[in-house]
């Protein structure tokens, strides 16, 4: 009979075990630390979203870059990375192309490139990597953020019941919500203004590219330094006339309160100065041409067409919205306003009819029809709810004085709506919005 030596294959199933068990043992090991090298990645790439997030948000509020920095070592060491404290390896300012996906240094940036991690004597511990002579790993993750390309169309209300001197807070607000995007801006973000009284809306200042290359700020800026209430020329009837001259104190008096020294009709109606009733010439307050008014820079007012119908601003912003629909940008729209709505009827179109007066410095909505208080307060909500769905347009709706529950239900997506009885608050609080308007983590 043969004769089997069990000791050999004994000793054979030893090695092959120790062998298998060395083997799931490293494949143990590499799990395991594969799994912490998982965990340390992605808390990294938090950390780097959140910091470069901090910094563009800081960057747009303060446009100092220092304090961008700080904002970002703030957000950093505030964060653990597995355990230990991350670094802010690099940090980079400069510009977003949101077409090419690429950023590239600016000394006028619009967002913030940061790169964060633990390396170097400060590198990740692997826990059972050094069996393997592997001691620890070098952890780094980077992120950009951006403010995204913008499209902001402001819609002003510049009906005759602003007192001047509270429409001049109202035209400060403008210029500051210029500015702060001004100081911040992309390459692509584009401004644009509607004014809006009665049956009319026109765009008073066209999408214009805040791009510095397109040297526009002047442009812009000036014109908007210029706004104002409605201008009167046209305002006037045969009765005010005085030989070859308007009594155009009276007419500055009734719609600005200047001192007509109790002169019948407007007795009473004088509270506050203006200049407005200097401008003495007949002409000047002329349905014929352009030249003349109180105000010559701004759309003509006729007294006939009284009425504050908010659907006719956003009505023209809506046409220049749907000029440009670009999905991939972030659309916004604040209206501001002093009043109530006034409806209208439709016969209220006279003066201009009579005098075949149009305005045509200035693309314009004009409602063909009456327009009831009611439906004004109807109409405006549903009006901006339907531009949000169809053209992603954010609204914010901003009030002077008068609060009505259609106002509130006009702010739509990222918008709200806010009220103020006190003027000069209007300034911050289009600052606070231009703030607002949203960052994007975008690499």
């Amino acid at each position: 009979m043969p004769t089997y030596t069990r000791s050999k294959r004994n000793g054979t199933y030893t090695v092959l075990m120790l062998l298998s068990l060395s083997i799931l043992f490293g494949f143990g090991a590499l799990s395991v630390d594969v799994s912490l090298m998982r965990l340390a990645k992605s808390q990294a790439q938090d950390v780097a979203d959140a910091a470069a997030h901090a910094a563009v948000l800081e960057l747009r509020q303060s446009g100092d870059l220092q304090r961008a920095r700080d904002a970002a070592t703030e957000v950093v060491a505030a964060n653990t990375l597995v355990g230990g404290v991350p670094q802010l390896l690099n940090m980079d300012f400069g510009v977003w192309d949101e077409r090419t996906r690429v950023f590239s240094f600016s000394n006028m940036p619009n967002s913030v490139r940061v790169q964060v991690g633990r390396t170097g004597n400060d590198a990740v511990g692997l826990l059972l990597g050094p069996i393997f002579g592997w001691d620890s790993v070098d952890v780094r993750a980077s992120a950009t953020a951006a403010t995204k390309s913008l499209q902001v169309a402001l819609v002003m209300d510049i009906t005759g019941s602003w007192a001047q001197k509270n429409f001049v807070k109202a035209r400060d607000a403008a210029l500051a919500f210029y500015d702060v995007l001004e100081a911040n801006h992309g390459d692509d973000d584009e401004i644009g203004m509607v004014v809006f009284m009665n049956r009319f809306g026109w765009e008073y200042t066209p999408f214009t590219s805040l791009n510095s290359a397109a040297s526009n700020h002047a442009l812009v800026r000036n014109k908007w330094a210029q706004l104002n209430v409605g201008s009167y020329a046209g305002d006037y009837q045969s009765a005010w006339t005085s030989g070859a001259f308007l009594n155009s104190k009276h007419v500055a008096c009734k719609v600005y309160g200047t001192n007509n020294n109790g002169a019948i009709p407007w007795s009473g109606w004088c509270t506050s100065g203006s200049s407005c009733y200097q401008k003495a010439l007949r002409d000047n307050f002329s349905v014929v041409g352009h030249v003349g008014g109180c105000f010559p820079n701004m759309p003509r007012y006729y007294s006939d067409e009284a009425g504050t119908d908010h659907t006719t601003g956003m009505a023209m912003a809506n046409t220049m919205f749907s000029a440009t629909n670009d999905p991939t940008v972030y659309k916004a729209m604040v209206v501001l306003t002093d009043g109530q709505p006034n409806g209208y009827s439709s016969s209220t179109t006279s003066l201009r009819q009579t005098a075949n007066y149009n305005e045509s410095r200035f693309r314009q909505y004009k409602r063909a029809g009456a327009h009831t208080t009611a439906q004004i307060e109807a109409d405006t909500p549903v009006m901006a709810r339907q531009m949000y769905q169809n053209l992603g347009v954010n609204t914010w709706f901003v009030s002077f004085v008068e609060s009505r529950p259609f106002m509130a239900q006009s702010a739509m997506g990222d918008g709200w709506y806010t009220v103020t009885n006190t003027a000069s608050d209007i300034i911050p609080i289009f600052e606070e919005i231009a703030r607002a308007l949203p960052i994007a983590v975008v690499e």
